[in-house]
This record gives structure tokens, C-alpha cells and sequence, in this order.
């Protein structure tokens, strides 16, 4: 999947405004192939969800949110 320029913050996945576990299990669940609506190629939420912005939502993503959330590691926004 390849992205383009975000409108949420990175990482924010849904746009709730928020970096929470829901974004976190949007990633796990796209990643595992249970859920591939909101992250379509090009949305928002994808953009958003490329946290390392290499134009890919990989394993790496869901592991900076991770980091993110439970050691405070915070999210470049540059």
C-alpha cells in the first residue's frame, strides 16, 4: 500500500484526534487481513498509518504505535 501526504497526525489511524489503542488495533487487524476498509490506499487513515513513512503499512508501524503507547516513545510528526 502506498500513501500520500497525511491530514491526521501520524499514527492518529481513525482521526479521532487521538493516538490510542484503537489506532493500534486498526494496524493489527489491516496487518492480519481482518480489516482493510479504512486503510485503503491514498485515505488519510493510511497516510496515517504509514508511521515510518517508507509508503508501506508494515509490521514496523504497528510496532513504533506500540512503543508509542506503552513506553511513551514518542511519534515523529515532522
Amino acid at each position: 500500500v502506498f500513501v500520500t501526504q497525511a491530514s491526521n497526525p501520524v499514527g492518529d489511524v481513525n482521526g479521532d484526534g487521538i493516538i490510542d489503542d484503537d489506532d493500534f488495533g486498526i494496524i493489527g487487524n489491516y496487518l492480519n487481513g481482518t480489516d482493510t476498509e479504512q486503510l485503503f490506499e491514498g485515505s488519510p487513515f493510511a497516510t496515517a498509518a504509514d508511521v515510518d513513512r517508507d509508503g508501506a503499512i508494515t509490521q514496523a508501524d504497528y510496532a513504533i504505535i506500540n512503543d508509542y503507547l506503552t513506553n511513551g516513545e514518542p511519534i515523529n510528526q515532522a
